[in-house]
């Protein structure tokens, strides 16, 4: 099956972004390869339609133009499984929920967050970042097995970077949906005053956990596919090990990665409105406060000037951009 032609363009945030291709890892099942401010999303085709993970709240349009590429429409949607609940996986929940009357699967704290109208659990509220509440009906726990279609899943819970991760394995292929808890090359953010002071301990345990596979692909939740499942666990643990004897290492890189996501969610904003949301928001204050002893202005104006030589941000005209793929 091939999949159908994207757009040449699409537009976000004021700028043409070019969209990849989907691609089939399992038969009927796609892979769609977003960005950093969405999370990929995987689309089953057939014999019935559905997803997981839907991606950023202010990028529907762009979601659903990769749906329809695929021949599926938000109203034929049967089920949603949701990764986590981080704004840039669940985005789609609710609208597509509107649309089609579908089951969203999830772990049990997820739908406890949903359920409590918790947006703080899911970082939502902490970082401000925009989301809506949706339904959550079925529930996945760790070693469940879910049925996505002819394929079968197992269900591993991956706390760390979010209390209610999880991951989808599927033995047969040795087919690894890893979400936020294993990237090839890079390292989800760690939020220690949300998720707890053993987040990091936590996050190494989860990936203990994902080492254990016959791991032959693994399709993350953000970047291209890659197969060198234990390569990339090395480097994780190596991240993970460094913020263990450096807390505020970890909280240095916390910081660059909202501020990049944060730079894609306002728009482009100028650098006055972007200070004036980090004001609003609980998590810079926090974590400055807990790591770097309240000095919020020498450690705001020097991450981003080390975002800006390393050609992650830039600035024009009193606008900052990031250069990052949304």
């Amino acid at each position: 099956m091939k999949p159908g032609k994207l757009p040449q363009g699409l537009h976000h945030l004021g700028a043409v972004v070019r969209m990849k291709e989907p691609v089939e890892i399992l038969k009927g099942l796609f892979f769609c390869e977003r960005g950093f401010l969405n999370a990929n999303h995987f689309v089953l085709t057939r014999p019935y339609k559905a997803l997981i993970d839907t991606g950023y709240l202010t990028c529907l349009e762009q979601t659903e133009k990769i749906l329809n590429s695929l021949g599926v429409k938000f109203s034929q949607v049967r089920l949603i499984v949701s990764t986590h609940t981080h704004s840039d996986h669940i985005g789609g929940n609710r609208t597509i929920q509107k649309a089609s009357n579908c089951r969203v699967a999830l772990h049990p704290l997820g739908r406890k967050f949903m359920e409590r109208k918790d947006s703080r659990s899911p970082w939502w509220s902490y970082y401000g970042h925009k989301a809506e509440f949706f339904s959550a009906d079925l529930t996945l726990h760790d070693r469940d097995m879910l049925s996505l279609g002819d394929h079968e899943f197992m269900v591993i819970h991956t706390p760390g970077h979010a209390a209610d991760g999880i991951c989808l394995y599927n033995p047969k292929e040795k087919l690894l949906i890893s979400s936020d808890a294993l990237w090839e090359n890079d390292l989800a953010a760690m939020t220690p005053l949300v998720e707890g002071e053993d987040c990091v301990i936590k996050a190494r345990q989860s990936l203990e956990s994902l080492g254990r596979l016959e791991v032959g692909l693994v399709c993350p939740g953000h970047g291209p596919c890659f197969k060198n499942a234990p390569k990339a666990l090395v480097k994780a643990d190596r991240r993970l090990k460094s913020y263990l004897k450096d807390p505020e290492k970890m909280a240095r890189d916390q910081i660059k990665r909202i501020f990049i996501f944060t730079l894609m969610m306002l728009n482009n904003p100028l650098r006055q409105d972007f200070v004036q949301h980090l004001k609003s928001v609980p998590w810079f204050q926090e974590t400055v406060d807990r790591y770097f002893n309240g000095e919020y202005e020498p450690v705001k104006r020097d991450i981003l000037e080390e975002l800006k030589k390393r050609g992650l941000i830039a600035e024009k005209q009193n606008r900052l951009f990031s250069t990052i793929r949304p």
